[in-house]
């Protein structure tokens, strides 16, 4: 069985998974700086995929309106989210030097 797709690797994060594919160092063995960019691209890949999900339910016209509308919300939050995390590494980052 492909381990990318058994239900112990839907457990794992994207990153995590790259390690173990040798892609990245394991999360023990990385800077603070490369952490952060970890971090930094787990949060836009999710809300990429956020995005496509969003998509794909507009076109195929699954989802009522009630739900397209719940759903953006869920995607404006997002957004927020991650606007407001990298201005939150951004700061962090001017802490530290």
């Amino acid at each position: 069985m492909n381990k990318a797709f058994s239900p112990e690797a839907q457990k794992e994060s994207p990153v995590d998974l790259a390690a173990e594919q040798g892609k990245e160092k394991p999360w023990q063995e990385r800077t603070p700086a490369q952490r952060q960019k970890s971090w930094v691209r787990e949060v836009l890949e999710g809300i990429r995929g956020g995005e496509r999900f969003r998509a794909v339910m507009e076109e195929s016209r699954i989802l009522s309106d009630e739900e397209m509308v719940a759903l953006d919300q869920i995607m404006e939050h997002a957004l927020i989210y991650r606007d407001g995390f990298e201005a939150g590494l951004a700061a962090a980052g001017e802490e530290l030097k």
